[in-house]
Order: C-alpha cells, then sequence, then structure tokens
C-alpha cells in the first residue's frame, strides 16, 4: 500500500505562507526588539522588520561598555530600519514604497552620533507618511551625576541638533527633555520651530534663573505641557491658543510659580509640590487668570505638607472656575480642617466632582496623584467604588441621594455646603456633585505639630 506523503512540513510553515500584509499585522503587535527576533528565525520573516509602519526604538535595550557604544547600536539599528534615502532617489524596490506613520526614539545625546539619526529621521518624514513623531531626550547619567557644566553642554548639543535638522523637528509631535539646561530664549525658540508639536514634557531642565520664562507661540500647536522639577524663576504662558492640559510638579520658585496669558481651551490643570523654604501661600488667582476661561478641571496635590494655597473671595475665581467640573485636592495631611476649601467650591457652580485625599506619604518624596483610583471615581461607579475600598482606607461620601456619611473631621459648613448642592441639583445625576473624602484610619495617623493648614 502507497503511503501518503507527510503534511508536517506543510503545517508548520502555514503561517510564512501568509501574505506580507497579514505577517506584519502579526509583528506589528510584538513589541519592536521581539518583531526583530520573529524575523531572524526564518528567511521568510527576515525582511518583515524593516516593513513595520510603527518603529519605536529605546536606546536602553541596547547594550555597551560606555555610552558611545550603547549609542552607536542605538544609531545602527536606526539606520537599519528606517529607509535610507527618499522616494525620489531610491532605486531599489525593498524600502521604496514604505511609509513609517508612527516613531518613537528615546536616545542620548551623543554628537558622533546625532547626525546620522537626523537625517535617517529627515529621509522617513520627507515621504509625508509620518503621522507620529515623537523624541525622548535622556541624559546619558544618572541625574544626580550630571554636573552644571555637562547640563549646559548637553543643552547646548539638542540646540545645535534642531539647528542642525529643521525638518525633522517640523514634523516632531511628541518631545520629552530630560536634566538639560536651556537658555533664555531656547525653549520659545524650540516651540516656535516645531509646527507639528502637539505634547513638549520637560523634567530636571533648567530654563533661567534670573528671569521669567516667557513663552509666547500664538502659532503653536502645543495641546499638552508638563514642567517636572524644572528651575526658573517663573513660567509665563503670554500665548498658547490650543493649550488644553498643563501639570506643574516640584518647582523651586517663589509662588506662583507660572501664570498664565492667552490660553482660551486650557480644560485641566494640574499642581503638584512640597512647599519649601521661602515658598509662601499664593491666591489661585495670580495664577490662573481671568484669561482662563474653559477649565473643567483641577487637582491641586500638596504632597501631605503645608498647604500653598490661600483662601480668597469666591468672586474672585468665580470667572475661572465657572466651568469646573471636576476638583482634586491630593495628599492633605491628616490634621488638616477642610473648611478652607469652601471658597474654591463657592467658586464653582457647575462642580460635580469634588475629591479629596487625607493621607501622609512616608519615605517618598515627590507627588503621587493616585490616578488609578481616581479612574473609577465616576458618577455610575461611585458606590461600586465604596464597596470595593481596600481595609486601609475608609471612605466618606456626601451628596450621593439620600446616604451621606460624612466623617467628623469634615466641617459643618463644608458639609451643609455640599448637601445644598446635592439636593438643589434635584434628580438629575449630571449636575449632582459627587464628594469623596479619602481618609488614612486613625489608628496610623502620627500627630503633628502643625496645626493650621497655611501659616499666620
Amino acid at each position: 500500500m502507497e503511503s501518503r506523503p507527510s503534511k508536517v512540513g506543510q503545517d508548520r510553515d502555514r503561517i510564512s505562507a501568509l501574505p506580507d500584509d497579514l505577517l506584519l499585522g502579526i509583528l506589528g503587535r510584538l513589541s519592536l526588539h521581539e518583531a526583530v527576533r520573529a524575523g531572524a528565525v526564518s528567511t521568510r520573516w527576515r525582511h518583515l522588520p524593516h516593513q513595520l509602519s510603527r518603529v519605536d526604538l529605546d536606546v536602553d535595550d541596547f547594550q555597551g561598555r560606555a555610552p558611545l557604544e550603547t549609542m552607536g547600536a542605538f544609531t545602527g539599528a536606526v539606520c537599519r530600519l528606517l529607509p535610507t534615502c527618499p522616494p525620489a532617489e531610491c532605486k531599489c524596490d525593498c524600502n521604496s514604497r514604505r511609509s513609517v506613520k508612527a516613531l518613537r526614539l528615546c536616545f542620548h545625546l551623543s554628537a558622533p552620533d546625532l547626525s546620522s539619526i537626523g537625517r535617517a529621521v529627515e529621509d522617513t518624514v520627507s515621504r509625508g507618511q509620518t503621522e507620529l513623531l515623537e523624541f525622548d531626550v535622556i541624559p546619558p547619567t544618572s541625574d544626580s551625576d550630571l554636573t552644571a557644566v555637562g547640563r549646559t553642554e548637553l543643552g547646548q548639543q539638542f540646540m545645535s541638533f534642531s539647528h542642525a535638522c529643521p525638518i525633522a523637528f517640523r514634523w516632531l509631535t511628541d518631545l520629552s527633555l530630560t536634566s538639560l539646561d536651556l537658555g533664555d530664549a531656547d525653549l520659545p525658540s524650540l516651540m516656535g520651530a516645531c509646527d507639528k508639536l502637539e505634547h513638549l514634557s520637560l523634567t530636571s531642565c533648567i530654563l533661567g534663573w534670573h528671569s521669567a520664562l516667557e513663552i509666547d507661540v500664538p502659532n503653536s500647536v502645543i495641546q499638552s505641557l508638563e514642567f517636572v522639577s524644572c528651575s526658573c524663576m517663573r513660567i509665563e504662558l503670554v500665548s498658547l491658543p490650543k493649550l488644553t492640559h498643563l501639570t506643574c510638579v516640584s518647582w523651586n520658585s517663589e509662588n506662583p510659580p507660572l501664570r498664565l496669558g492667552y490660553v482660551p481651551q486650557l480644560r485641566s490643570v494640574t499642581l503638584c509640590t512640597h512647599a519649601g523654604v521661602g515658598q509662601a501661600p499664593f491666591a489661585l488667582s495670580e495664577c490662573l487668570t481671568t484669561n482662563v476661561t474653559s477649565l473643567s478641571q483641577l487637582h491641586l496635590n500638596f504632597s501631605c505638607q503645608m498647604i500653598w494655597i490661600k483662601p480668597e473671595h469666591p468672586k474672585l475665581l468665580t470667572p475661572i472656575f465657572r466651568n469646573l467640573k471636576d476638583l482634586g485636592l491630593w495628599h492633605i495631611f491628616p490634621e488638616c480642617d477642610l473648611s478652607w476649601t469652601l471658597f474654591i467650591l463657592e467658586a464653582a457652580p457647575a462642580l460635580q466632582m469634588f475629591i479629596v485625599r487625607i493621607d501622609r506619604v512616608v519615605g517618598v518624596e515627590g507627588c503621587d496623584l493616585h490616578m488609578g483610583e481616581r479612574e473609577v471615581l465616576t458618577a455610575d461607579t461611585v458606590l461600586h467604588y465604596c464597596a470595593q475600598l481596600d481595609n486601609d482606607l475608609c471612605c466618606v461620601r456626601g451628596g450621593y441621594a439620600s446616604t451621606h456619611l460624612l466623617d467628623a473631621r469634615v466641617d459643618f459648613r463644608l458639609r451643609s455646603h455640599l448637601e445644598k448642592r446635592s439636593l438643589a441639583a434635584g434628580r438629575a445625576d449630571g449636575n449632582r456633585i459627587y464628594a469623596m473624602v479619602l481618609l488614612k484610619p486613625s489608628s496610623m495617623v502620627q500627630p503633628r505639630a502643625q496645626p493650621h493648614p497655611w501659616p499666620a
């Protein structure tokens, strides 16, 4: 009897028989490192990583005995994975029709490699199909090991890089900078040169000690701006017409840390710091001027130390807070009297969500917004969240139908205000305030010398 031919080999190669479009769809769901490894095990797959439409390269994924060797390996990978010449000059078929729609590069500033990276990126974006281009510039060593001279040199290298590769920076949509010393005019100049820049984040950067940083870029399309542990006298946003989200964390300048000018679309503001020596409390109206009319979300994080805002007449804030719907006050020290929050509530007639977190951060410097918990605090899931809270927290909620479980530490005036606002809203859940106070249990609270939220 004649034996039938085995189909084991055919079955084993069935995936490789798929067309390139489907195989690229499979590889596109893997990390770039995994996709390259998958391409290395089969000659059929070997060319596919070079055709991916999304490329994400991080210098920390490369190993070398020195930072220069690591950046050399990173740069080599960039040049191999990106198209090497513009379509008009490319005579081969392998890359001539390829377009990279999303490109993210996380790298160090290494002078010998920046020109190669810049040319490869410009060749890629010149095809006109790139929708997202992100640069994440990080220092070659830890932030604590950088000297003042080292920060200055890194800042100068970056600005030289931006001037040498104007096409790449015109296509840039996301930019993150860490541990750079930039001149007074560098940042506004950079923002003006990046026509498509929508998200800008600066961490541990020096932006000028002796004068305020003025950002006046009326043609900018920046939507999100983040300053984390940056050093400057003050930040003045003169004109950013497309800005919607602003975050300022751990400033060391005098208060207020920033002043807002023409930002008509600003919807979300997050301020987070622990008050330092010489930082007197400031009025929110000094920071959030009446030019801010679209604000709907405000988060203030006090890092379990002194309350660094001071009460003011609600009439001064009503033009700013008239559209405010979501208010979060995070990491308030346990002995703080919450009655000080009344002036904000009275200035926000449209408020729907009021979150207060009272606890103490032990051994942690900086700010933690606990956004994982915040995400479920919506009108539809408040009761479910209360039932699911961890045992080391208790939840006090007010203004939710007829279930008012308010702790003694919540001042009577505050409780009455929340209840009146809730009842006045009628049955419409969309207009009712949901107030939640997250508390550490009293057994874990240690006495604190400072009884008042701000100094006399």
